[in-house]
């Protein structure tokens, strides 16, 4: 299995010594990680320009209605491209899912819909 690692540093985070503590850790405890299982690696520093949206797997969650728990997996294999905070949660780039608003709406639409015959029969009903 590939792993990677992307960790986005803020500067205010880097004031914290407590966070940069864990950030520092975190990336050690990474490379001895990967140092076990490979010959070389690459480590890339690129500078943020502007800020990114991310989404939190939760929100991924609901939209797609899988569990939390399924989008952390999906994270950790690389199906979805995430980074991990210090403390250990998944942020998503928006960039990944960029009609993840219009199925949020889709879905909101839907139930509205579904909320205003609450009371009428079925479909099933009317084919007997």
């Amino acid at each position: 299995m590939v792993k990677s690692m992307s960790l986005t540093i803020n500067s205010k985070d880097i004031k914290d010594e407590k966070n940069l503590d864990r950030m520092i850790e975190t990336i050690k405890n990474y490379i001895l990680e990967i140092a076990a299982t490979v010959e070389a690696f690459k480590i890339d520093f690129t500078p943020v320009v502007e800020e990114e949206k991310y989404y939190t797997t939760k929100e991924i969650a609901e939209v797609y209605q899988v569990t939390d728990r399924m989008v952390r997996k999906w994270c950790e294999s690389g199906k979805i491209k995430a980074m991990q905070t210090p403390g250990g949660k998944w942020r998503i780039l928006s960039s990944q899912f960029p009609d993840l608003g219009k199925v949020k709406a889709f879905r909101e639409t839907v139930e509205r819909i579904n909320k205003r015959f609450e009371g009428f029969p079925a479909i099933e009903d009317y084919e007997k």
